[in-house]
């Protein structure tokens, strides 16, 4: 591993689960000389503080970004792109740019107010967990994650080669797409399970007020199903809001779905092949 950092100094831009996370891996990685990390909340920056995540912890933005020659924007989707279209004045003029987003069309399209768009690097790590806050922060968050780049056609190849770097110098593995395949893609994979998970809970609690004993009833099954509905609602907001055609076409896909599957509860042989052959797809997954 290169001793001599890759980064003089990284600004972390949200310093929730994933941006804490990432302080942790590039000081852990010796990736940057000094990490700064930015909250608006007290209690976040002391968090923070708390599981060592920054060298330094501010809720200066302007302050932070003076003088970084990297800056992570980690922060919900919507905030990201109402910072990229103000931090252009703090930015030094050599400073790689690149966020943690969730989607990816509307941050990639936010980006043209930057004064140097070529150094943006629109990304994604496929990591993280139900909990939020950086008192959940791991240096290994990112160890085997598919990092998702989604550069525009203004993106400077220099930089895009950069950030693919930096995701595999955490151990995650970088795949680049076009920012609206990204959004297409994993409004399944992502979005459509936390939607089926707050439907679940939303089911739940419309029958639990005529059955006060149904929660001793849970076990397994709902709890995993369940888990991700306990993510952070305002992040989840902008996730849905931001991506609304995908997710509204994959929650289609979804209730085709459940529709047949309720036709199929009065043919048994079709059932069966019905279960069998998801049990069996998701078997590939593991593979």
């Amino acid at each position: 591993m290169d001793q001599q950092p890759r980064w003089e100094r990284a600004a972390i831009v949200g310093i929730g689960l994933l941006g804490a996370s990432l302080g942790l891996a590039l000081q852990e990685r010796h990736l940057a000389g000094s990490v700064v990390g930015v909250a608006r909340r007290a209690e976040t920056r002391e968090a923070a503080r708390r599981v060592g995540a920054a060298d330094e912890v501010t809720g200066d933005l302007a302050a932070a970004l003076r003088g970084a020659d990297l800056v992570v924007l980690a922060t919900p989707v919507l905030t990201i792109v109402d910072q990229l279209r103000k931090i252009g004045p703090w930015l030094a003029a050599e400073a790689l740019v690149t966020d943690l987003g969730s989607t990816k069309s509307a941050i990639t399209a936010a980006a043209g107010s930057l004064p140097s768009p070529e150094r943006f690097v629109p990304g994604h790590p496929m990591a993280g967990s139900h909990h939020s806050g950086p008192a959940q922060a791991r240096a290994d968050l990112f160890a085997g994650a598919t990092w998702l780049l989604t550069p525009s056609p203004k993106t400077s190849p220099e930089c895009l080669a950069q950030v693919e770097g930096l995701a595999s110098a955490l151990g995650a593995r970088p795949l680049v797409l076009p920012p609206e395949l990204h959004d297409q893609l994993v409004a399944y994979t992502s979005h459509l399970p936390h939607a089926l998970a707050v439907a679940l809970v939303r089911t739940f609690q419309a029958v639990e007020g005529e059955h006060p004993n149904l929660a001793r009833l849970v076990a397994g099954g709902f709890r995993q199903g369940s888990q991700v509905a306990v993510g952070d609602p305002a992040m989840w907001r902008d996730i849905f809001t931001t991506n609304a055609p995908q997710v509204g076409a994959a929650l289609a896909s979804l209730r085709r779905e459940l529709v047949a599957l309720e036709a199929a509860l009065e043919q048994p042989e079709r059932l069966e092949a019905m279960l069998r052959d998801a049990a069996q797809a998701r078997a590939r997954l593991e593979q």
